[in-house]
């Protein structure tokens, strides 16, 4: 029953990212926890059209996240353009889809940022047991995506663009396993974690939060109520219309689907 948990001190709490593909990850089984990484950074050398040049570059190197590969996401920092790469021409040029560094723009700074991945250089993923189907959270935007290859140790590819832009790519991030079996899972450096035996989410409370300003009496706005729709541990889904803010859901939880979910602040109690 859910009533009983709200009355004692629980020990796990995470904000819950609405998904209509994604479960709620369980917070004991924190796989990797660290901070995106740029797959490159440098300073342009030369110019030519459609071009990033760089005599200092190692851009096909082989080791990772290098090589650059087809569609990576040129950012020029020193006058806001970007373009996606179409060709490695060699280890210090790389050809556009646009002209992100025009004529005149020697010393211009720039930053490489992967498509529907993640990168971590300090950590290592292959180490930590990340595997397909885990869930990756970016803590500082509230995106959430699946890993669906692990490349290597230092990067992931995900199932949505979560880490794809000049402002995402050096986000925070944690990971959860999401694996079904009898494997052991240890939570992040070593503590907590648990048996897997048939989900790793058991059902928690979802505090209904939104961050909207709520007004009270006859100036009361809609921010007062949202409407939330979840999948209980039953495997129903079942949508909760105009509930009120601040309170919590009377049934046990497994996922807030984004459809039919107008709450945009609501945090998981286990």
């Amino acid at each position: 029953m859910a009533y009983p948990k709200i009355t004692v001190n629980t020990t796990q709490a995470i904000h819950v990212t609405p998904s209509n593909s994604i479960p709620i990850p369980n917070p004991n089984f924190l796989a990797a926890i660290g901070t995106g990484n740029f797959v490159t950074t440098g300073t342009t050398t030369n110019t030519a059209t459609n071009k990033l040049i760089d005599a200092s570059a190692t851009f096909q190197a082989a080791n990772p996240p290098l090589p650059i590969i087809i569609g990576d996401v040129a950012y020029n920092i020193t006058n806001t353009a970007n373009a996606a790469v179409t060709a490695v021409d060699s280890g210090t040029q790389l050809s556009l889809a646009s002209d992100a560094f025009q004529a005149g723009g020697n010393n211009e700074d720039y930053k490489i940022v992967r498509q529907n991945s993640l990168i971590d250089e300090e950590i290592n993923f292959v180490n930590l047991g990340v595997k397909v189907g885990d869930i990756v959270v970016n803590t500082d935007n509230a995106g959430i995506a699946t890993v669906t290859a692990v490349g290597n140790e230092d990067q992931l590819t995900l199932s949505a663009n979560i880490f794809g832009s000049l402002t995402t790519a050096d986000d925070n991030f944690r990971i959860y396993s999401q694996q079904e079996g009898s494997e052991y899972y240890p939570a992040y450096l070593g503590s907590n974690g648990g048996s897997s035996t048939t989900s790793n989410n058991p059902g928690c409370l979802i505090y209904v939060g939104d961050t909207g300003v709520i007004n009270t009496g006859a100036d009361a706005t809609s921010n007062q109520y949202k409407n939330v729709t979840v999948r209980t541990v039953s495997g129903e889904i079942i949508s909760f219309k105009n509930f009120p803010v601040g309170d919590y859901l009377p049934v046990q939880v497994i996922q807030v689907m984004s459809g039919g979910t107008t709450a945009n602040s609501l945090i998981g109690i286990w």
